[in-house]
């Protein structure tokens, strides 16, 4: 599989250079990487994945989520552990010196900002990266006044961010990051699907004290993230092995395959065999030089 992506679009534009950009990654992913430049990314359905990460130069042994948009500090590196797969994101990398104006005045971040801007759940920030990627997606080309403008509000949402994540609020009832980091790992690890309550037992506390905690770190039940997540290796399974739906089904634990079906459809809002037909051997794109 190439760790490179594959540039699905580019654009550079007043203060911004906005990408498309797609990996076909293992089955599940360990990979660390840094910038030069502060980035905003988010993570396109259907090829989205969220996981967990930690800052190796900071604290290597603490994970935390890493939900589908986040901020990308410069100069720090971030290890990404997460399901793989075919995955696409949208980056949006501000210039130098936008970069060096939105972290004027701001102090080095601590390991708890640096983790706050991997879980952005701004809603400004989201509807901004939707128009830039509508812009990028036009056949005609984006317009260059249009995604100018667009870097400057998200220049603005992302000033916002970056004033809120100083001081992140320690949210009460929220999963530690070592019992987050141990969810992930069982689920990265086991062969088919696992209980809730067998969750909540290996992270010390009961599952009624599990769904809250989790949906107050993820923004999502217990469930449904495990749904995410095994819809997530199925991608990768129907385009990287030639096995029929129903034992990609069976592999994965589903009850029946009517059940597998149904979904993964509710999660990329299309069949398993239309994913397999439309991506297992798709058009070549430009390759791009540039790593996660």
């Amino acid at each position: 599989m190439a760790e490179e992506p594959r540039i699905l679009s580019r654009a550079q534009a007043g203060n911004i250079e906005a990408s498309i950009l797609e990996w076909r990654w293992p089955s599940v992913v360990d990979y660390t990487s840094r910038t030069t430049s502060l980035t905003v990314e988010m993570s396109l359905p259907p090829y989205n994945s969220s996981g967990a990460a930690c800052f190796p130069d900071v604290d290597p042994n603490r994970f935390c989520f890493m939900g589908s948009i986040f901020i990308r500090y410069p100069g720090y590196a971030v290890r990404g552990r997460g399901s793989g797969g075919r995955i696409r994101l949208l980056r949006c990398s501000f210039d130098e010196p936008t970069t060096a104006r939105l972290l004027a005045g701001r102090p080095e971040p601590s390991l708890e900002t640096l983790q706050h801007l991997l879980n952005v759940r701004s809603a400004d920030v989201r509807a901004i990266l939707g128009l830039v990627q509508r812009e990028l997606d036009m056949e005609t080309g984006p317009s260059e006044p249009v995604l100018a403008s667009l870097g400057t509000l998200l220049e603005v949402a992302a000033a916002r961010v970056l004033a809120d994540a100083r001081s992140p609020v320690t949210r009460k009832g929220t999963l530690a990051d070592w019992q987050f980091r141990r969810i992930w790992d069982q689920l990265a690890s086991c062969n088919g699907r696992i209980e809730v309550d067998a969750l909540a037992h290996s992270c010390g506390i009961s599952t009624r004290q599990l769904q809250r905690q989790f949906a107050s770190l993820t923004g999502n039940t217990v469930s449904e993230y495990m749904r995410m997540f095994w819809v997530e290796r199925c991608k990768a399974m129907l385009v990287e092995t030639d096995m029929p739906l129903n034992e990609i089904s069976q592999a994965l634990n589903f009850s029946h395959p009517s059940t597998f079906s149904r979904a993964f459809r509710q999660a990329t809002g299309m069949t398993a065999s239309g994913f397999r037909k439309a991506f297992r051997h798709g058009p070549s794109q430009t390759s791009g030089t540039a790593g996660l």
